[in-house]
């Protein structure tokens, strides 16, 4: 009986996928733009504004320089800043305070990731 349904129900979605492809070559014929009309008010007649076209210049940036306040202090427009604050002195530093130890190995990796194969039923 559930393949009775499933028939049915996909005679009823080729019947609306024609019927809806009908429509649109009936409407295809059809322009889907109004014919303009050249009206003026009366009391307010149009009057064409004119407008001076801009001119492009191109500009050429200088490459980003370092800072006063050292050879480490280069950012660009879109490099967030790393900057640190000495608790010492009170001053700001482009290197950290402490010196950080890279992070030691796992010592296990991944190697390779693999999917079983599934059949499909």
């Amino acid at each position: 009986m559930n393949k009775i349904y499933d028939k049915l129900i996909l005679a009823v979605a080729a019947l609306i996928l024609a019927g809806g492809v009908a429509l649109y070559l009936k409407q295809a014929g059809v322009s889907s733009q109004a014919a303009t009309v050249n009206v003026q008010t009366a009391d307010n007649p149009y009057q064409l504004v004119p407008v001076q076209a801009s001119e492009s210049t191109d500009a050429n940036w200088p490459e980003a320089g370092a800072q006063p306040a050292g050879p480490k202090w280069i950012y660009d427009v879109f490099t967030p800043p790393k900057i640190y604050v000495d608790l010492n002195t009170g001053e700001f530093s482009a290197d950290p305070p402490v010196k950080v130890a890279p992070p030691v190995p796992f010592g296990i990796y991944l190697a390779d990731l693999e999917r079983k194969p599934y059949r499909i039923q």
